[in-house]
């Protein structure tokens, strides 16, 4: 297994990822977004490669903390291809993840994850992250563009 930064060519890959965690996109969107992303200091996309085929990918965002030292780190999205999950391909970009937010000064990350989603939280605090109780507040801003 290789852990290496996406690139655009993976668009294809990451974008059927995506979709099986239940968002819609095409792959029209997720180059768009891969290629916001390009020249940003505080996001990055990493994949997984298995036999020359992308069997995971991991996104992260790190902004400063004004209220506290150190920098914030946020799992945007996480996904794994079933036919490689539970053979350390998550735990694999986990790592690579925790990784680069040390690098880059991240006192904390979090990563947030749907209710119904309970293997996944296992998965989570097996590899060493806390459930917090804490309660997320959202409000859209924006119509979906579709």
């Amino acid at each position: 297994m290789r852990i290496r930064q996406a690139k655009l060519s993976d668009s294809t890959e990451i974008c059927k990822l995506i979709n099986l965690l239940g968002f819609k996109a095409t792959n029209k969107d997720i180059i768009s977004r891969m290629k916001s992303l390009e020249n940003s200091n505080i996001d990055v996309i990493f994949v997984a490669e298995i036999n020359n085929k992308i069997a995971g990918f991991i996104s992260f965002h790190a902004w400063p903390r004004f209220y506290d030292w150190g920098n914030h780190g946020r799992i945007s999205a996480i996904a794994v291809l079933e036919t490689f999950r539970r053979s350390g391909v998550g735990s694999a970009l986990l790592k690579e993840i925790e990784k680069y937010g040390i690098d880059n000064k991240c006192a904390r990350i979090e990563v947030t994850s749907y209710s119904n989603r309970v293997d996944t939280h296992q998965f989570y605090m097996k590899s060493g992250y806390k459930m917090v109780k804490s309660k997320r507040f959202i409000k859209a801003c924006l119509e979906d563009m579709d």
